[in-house]
């Protein structure tokens, strides 16, 4: 199901890269010149890794079950 990054929540599974993350950490960040506000996502990848993506706040993500 496809949602909007600024939907998620931590805890949530997201598919990033063709590979599902569990999301660790969710920060969204103010409006910016650009005029679009931005998502940090902290996730966890299946071998265990931590990985950092950055994302606009309007921009469609797969969410898992």
């Amino acid at each position: 199901m496809k949602v909007k990054v600024k939907d998620l929540q931590v805890g949530n599974k997201v598919l990033i890269e063709g590979k599902e993350h569990k999301i660790t950490r969710f920060e969204m960040s103010n409006i910016g010149k650009q005029g679009s506000s931005k998502c940090r996502i902290e996730a966890t990848d299946p071998s265990g890794a931590n990985k950092i993506y950055i994302k606009l706040s309007e921009e469609d993500i797969e969410l898992l079950s």
